[in-house]
C-alpha cells in the first residue's frame, strides 16, 4: 500500500475542503451572536473577544465529524474488504488532523493555552 490510492486523495480533499469551510465560516460568523460563551446569569463576561475561538473550535469539531462519518461506517466492513479498510484507514487519519487542530484552535485560542483554564472552565460545561 505504498502508492497513493483515489481514496487517500479523497480523504486528502475533502479534509482539505471541511477544515476550509470551518475556518470560513468561524469568521463569517464571528459577530452574528450564534455562539456564545456568555453563560445567562452571568454579570461580567469573561469572554469578550474570543467568539472567533469559540467559533473556529465549533465548526473544527462539526468538520472532525463530518470526516468521521465514513470511517465510522467502513469500520464494520474493513476485515472483508482492502477498499472498506483504506476508506477506514483514509478517514480516520483525515479525522484526526482535523481533531489536532480543533484541539489547537480550542486549547490555544480559546483558553489561551493554560491547561488549567481548560480543565476548570465553566464556559465547557454551561
Amino acid at each position: 500500500m505504498s502508492e497513493s490510492t483515489p481514496i487517500n486523495s479523497i480523504a486528502a480533499l475533502a479534509t482539505a475542503t471541511t477544515l476550509s469551510a470551518a475556518i470560513a465560516a468561524g469568521f463569517t460568523t464571528q459577530n452574528m451572536g450564534l455562539l456564545s460563551l456568555i453563560p445567562p446569569d452571568a454579570t461580567e463576561p469573561d469572554a469578550i473577544g474570543r467568539e472567533l475561538s469559540l467559533g473556529l473550535s465549533a465548526f473544527t469539531a462539526w468538520a472532525t465529524t463530518l470526516l468521521l462519518i465514513p470511517a465510522h461506517v467502513a469500520v464494520w466492513f474493513r476485515n472483508r474488504s482492502a477498499r472498506a479498510w483504506q476508506v477506514w484507514l483514509a478517514f480516520g487519519a483525515a479525522g484526526y488532523v482535523a481533531y489536532v487542530v480543533h484541539l489547537a484552535i480550542a486549547m490555544f485560542g480559546l483558553f489561551g493555552g493554560a491547561l488549567g483554564n481548560w480543565a476548570m472552565s465553566r464556559k465547557a460545561s454551561e
